[in-house]
C-alpha cells in the first residue's frame, strides 16, 4: 500500500479504516478530484518523484503534461515583479497593464493554470477576460522589442525556479 497505512495486513486494515471513516463522515470531496493528470494522487513531493523516476510520452499519455514540471503562481508573480521593478500590488489590478497580462500568460504556459482559475484569482472576472488579456499581450509583443526581451528574461528566470 503506502507508508501512510503501513505494510501487509496492517496496511489493508489501515486503508479500510480510512475508507470507512470517509463513508461515516460523508466526505463530499472525492479524492479523484485531486488526481493529477489522471495518474498521480498526492502532493508536490510525490508528483516530483514520479516525474523524475518515470519516462513517458505526453503524445501517448495526455495526462503526463500535468505531471511535467509546473511552476507556482507565486513564483511567476514574484519574477514579473522583480524584473519589472514594481510590486504586484501596484500593477496587478490595473486593467490593461502588460505586467498583469504577462503573469496570466506565464501562468497558463508554465504553471498549467486554466483561465477559470486565473479569472477567479484576479477577482472573479470572466475567464474570457483572461483569454483577451493574453491575446492582446501576444499581439503587443509582436511589434514591441522591450516586451519580447522582458518575456525572454522571464522565461530564463522561470527556468531557474525549483519546484
Amino acid at each position: 500500500m503506502s507508508a501512510k497505512f503501513g505494510q501487509g495486513s496492517q496496511a489493508r486494515r489501515g486503508y479500510r479504516r480510512y475508507v470507512e471513516e470517509a463513508v461515516r463522515c460523508r466526505w463530499t470531496e472525492s479524492p479523484w478530484e485531486n488526481l493529477i493528470g489522471g495518474l498521480v494522487l498526492g502532493g508536490r513531493e510525490l508528483v516530483e518523484k514520479v516525474r523524475q523516476s518515470t519516462k513517458a510520452d505526453a503524445a501517448e499519455q495526455p495526462g503526463w503534461k500535468q505531471i511535467e514540471r509546473r511552476l507556482d503562481l507565486r513564483d511567476i508573480v514574484g519574477a514579473v515583479s522583480r524584473l519589472r521593478g514594481e510590486a504586484w500590488e501596484d500593477f496587478g489590478q490595473r486593467r490593461g497593464d502588460w505586467g498583469r497580462a504577462m503573469v496570466l500568460m506565464a501562468a497558463r504556459r508554465w504553471a498549467g493554470i486554466d483561465n477559470r482559475t486565473l479569472a477567479e484569482w484576479m477577482g472573479g472576472k470572466d475567464d474570457s477576460a483572461v483569454t483577451q488579456a493574453v491575446k492582446r499581450l501576444g499581439a503587443k509583443m509582436q511589434g514591441n522589442r522591450r516586451l519580447t526581451k522582458f518575456y525572454s528574461a522571464l522565461r530564463r528566470e522561470m527556468s531557474n525556479v525549483k519546484i
